[in-house]
């Protein structure tokens, strides 16, 4: 997650908040019920979700699929030193 958010930093999540373009969001991938944070990009009415590493290549963009399933949306981070 790394240089967005370093090592330590806190991250709380609000389940029931409307997801918008380019927020950041815990989701459940439906195939192998895995949980990821990724950046969700929104083009019309198809979402993808983006890997926050900047290695985009170990991590490609994938379609959010309907199975999927979103966790809740990040609304807070805190650095913890």
């Amino acid at each position: 997650m790394e240089p967005l958010f370093r090592k330590g930093t806190l991250l709380i999540f609000e389940p029931k908040a409307t997801y918008t373009d380019r927020q950041y969001v815990l989701v459940r991938l439906a195939e192998s019920r895995q949980v990821i944070f990724r950046q969700l990009i929104t083009d019309a009415d198809t979402r993808y979700l983006k890997a926050i590493s900047p290695d985009y290549n170990a991590f490609p963009m994938r379609l959010l699929s309907e199975q999927d399933h979103i966790l809740g949306a990040l609304i807070e981070a805190r650095q913890i030193f």
